[in-house]
C-alpha cells in the first residue's frame, strides 16, 4: 500500500510542475527548482511519501481542488473542485480546511448564485424545490451559528483543560500515556507518549491486546501513568478490554487518570 502513496506523491509533483509552467497562472515566474527543493528537503514529506497514511493524498486532493478554482472556471470545474475537496474530507477530517477555504473563496459569488438559482426555480414553476432550497440554506446558516456559539461559548479553553488534567501527575519526568491531542499543548511540560504508539504495536501483532498485554507493553516502554479520554471509556473498538474495565465510570464523561501498578498489571485511579 506504500506504493499507492508514492504514486499519489509523484502525480502531485507532476501537477505542481505543470502548474508552475502554466501561462494561465500568476506564479509561472517562480523557479520550479526552488519549489521542488523545499518539497524534497522536508523530511516529513519524504517520510509520508513512503508511508501508507492519508496526509499525502489529502494534500494532493486539496491542491488539485485549489487549482480548479484559480482564474476563470466553468461550472464543471467548480463541481469537480468541490468533489475533490469533499473527497479530501472523506480521506481525513483535516480535509475540512479545503471545503472551508473553497467556501471562503466563492463567498462573494454566493448571493448571486443563490439569487439566480431561486429565480430560475420561480420561472419554471417549481415551488416545492424552491421551498426545499430555502430550508436547506436556513439549516446551513443555523448549524454554522450553533457551531460557532458552542466554540466561543466554552468556559475553558482546550489547552487549559488538558493542562489541568495532567496537573495531578508527578513532575519527575515519568512517561504518561495520553490521547494524541495532549501532545500539541503539553509535550514541553510532561513526558508524553501517545496512544498511537500502542496502536502501532497492536497492528504489528495482528490482533487486539488483552489488558495484561497492553499493560506489559506499557511497562516495557517505561510508561507509568495513562489518561483515558471519555470517548474511550465505552464502545472502544481499538482496545476492547477497556469496555469492561471502565464500565462503572464511563458515565462520568471526563478524563480518567490512572497509574500502572508495576508487576501486578493493575490500574489505580489518580485523583
Amino acid at each position: 500500500m506504500q506504493s499507492f502513496t508514492l504514486l499519489v506523491f509523484l502525480v502531485f509533483l507532476f501537477v505542481v510542475f505543470r502548474s508552475l509552467k502554466s501561462k494561465a497562472l500568476e506564479w509561472q515566474q517562480i523557479d520550479s527548482r526552488l519549489v521542488f527543493f523545499f518539497l524534497i528537503v522536508n523530511p516529513l514529506t519524504l517520510l509520508f511519501a513512503f508511508t501508507f497514511r492519508p496526509e499525502i493524498l489529502v494534500m494532493s486532493l486539496g491542491f488539485f481542488s485549489f487549482l480548479l478554482l484559480k482564474g476563470k472556471h466553468t461550472n464543471a470545474q467548480l463541481i469537480l473542485s468541490a468533489a475533490l475537496a469533499g473527497t479530501a474530507l472523506l480521506v481525513h477530517l483535516n480535509g475540512l480546511m479545503f471545503i472551508v477555504a473553497g467556501f471562503a473563496l466563492l463567498l462573494p459569488f454566493m448571493a448571486f448564485i443563490a439569487a439566480s438559482f431561486f429565480t430560475e426555480l420561480k420561472k419554471t414553476g417549481r415551488p416545492v424545490l424552491q421551498a426545499i432550497g430555502i430550508v436547506l440554506i436556513l439549516f446551513q446558516i443555523s448549524s454554522a451559528a450553533i457551531g460557532l456559539g458552542e466554540t466561543f461559548g466554552r468556559r475553558e479553553s482546550t489547552a487549559a483543560i488538558l493542562a489541568k488534567t495532567l496537573s495531578g501527575f508527578p513532575g519527575n519526568g515519568e512517561k504518561v500515556l495520553v490521547p494524541y491531542r495532549f501532545v500539541f499543548n503539553q509535550l514541553p511540560v510532561k513526558n508524553l507518549v501517545s496512544f498511537k504508539t500502542m496502536e502501532y504495536h497492536q497492528v504489528a501483532k495482528g490482533e487486539k491486546f488483552t489488558k495484561d498485554e497492553f499493560l506489559e507493553l506499557a511497562v516495557r516502554l517505561g510508561i507509568h501513568y495513562l489518561v483515558v479520554p471519555p470517548e474511550m471509556l465505552s464502545h472502544n473498538k481499538m482496545y476492547p478490554w477497556m469496555n469492561e474495565e471502565f464500565k462503572d465510570i464511563e458515565k462520568e464523561g471526563s478524563f480518567v487518570k490512572l497509574k500502572i501498578e508495576t508487576g501486578a498489571n493493575v490500574l489505580l485511579r489518580v485523583e
